[in-house]
């Protein structure tokens, strides 16, 4: 008896190969290695941070003669931000991968640390476990928003830098002559010290020291030149960040 067409079991799909791939970034460049299914390394490949690198490397996984299921990428929310967004952008499925488990993978093979090794390392542990959670970031570029965030980061960084300023104008205020700090405001507060150092008028120095009291060499020098603070080095080189601290409100 002849079956009928429509009743043939359907010949199944031919299984396609597929692999996955493993990126190791630094600043200035990012190290690429692509493993198959059982774990054969097919290559390595290394290429500058830069859309010509990444164009390149872009390219070089897309003439890999097998499909990547998906890229692991380590620190994909910090060095590897820009490739982990292009690739994701491409169309791959990026994972991120921590660098504490590539970190004992190779402990536990005693390998070299070189970026080829790590970026196999990061491959190895993208085959290993495909529940590893999604690139940091991926997000569409905005050039708004990443202007909000460079302004932002900048606020940040001359806050701290007022900051470091004004705990370094403190140290020089605590170091100068009892004859100068008599002249300054009775209070705990820099900023008041400091604008009251350089602008100090010449006739207070006419003054005689406290009650009971005599002072070598009085009056001293007028603080125009800082010449009062001559006995000590350190303040005479850091007295003029003690006025830049104060330079903003």
């Amino acid at each position: 008896m002849v079956m009928d067409a429509v009743d043939q079991p359907a010949a199944p799909a031919p299984r396609r190969p597929w692999g996955v791939a493993g990126i190791d970034p630094h600043k200035r460049t990012f190290t690429v290695a692509v493993l198959d299914e059982r774990g054969g390394l097919h290559g390595v490949a290394s290429f500058a941070t830069s859309e010509q690198g990444l164009a390149e490397a872009l390219a070089w996984l897309g003439a890999v003669n097998f499909e990547l299921d998906r890229v692991g990428v380590e620190g994909s929310a910090w060095l590897g931000n820009q490739v982990a967004t292009f690739l994701a952008a491409a169309g791959y499925d990026v994972r991120e991968v921590q660098a504490s488990r590539t970190a004992e993978r190779r402990r536990r093979r005693r390998r070299a640390k070189t970026d080829a090794e790590d970026a196999q390392a990061i491959a190895r542990e993208t085959l290993a476990h495909p529940e590893l959670p999604p690139a940091g970031k991926q997000h569409t570029a905005d050039p708004d928003w990443d202007e909000l965030v460079a302004l932002r980061n900048q606020r940040r960084s001359l806050i701290a830098q007022r900051r470091r300023l004004l705990n370094e104008a403190e140290s020089v205020l605590v170091g100068l002559p009892l004859v100068v700090r008599a002249v300054l405001p009775a209070t705990s507060q820099v900023r008041p010290s400091c604008a009251r150092s350089p602008g100090v008028s010449p006739t207070s120095w006419s003054s005689p020291g406290p009650t009971g009291s005599t002072w070598p060499g009085w009056p001293p020098p007028p603080p125009t030149s800082l010449g009062w603070t001559s006995a000590s080095a350190s303040s005479t080189s850091a007295s003029p960040r003690c006025w830049r601290a104060i330079a903003a409100p």
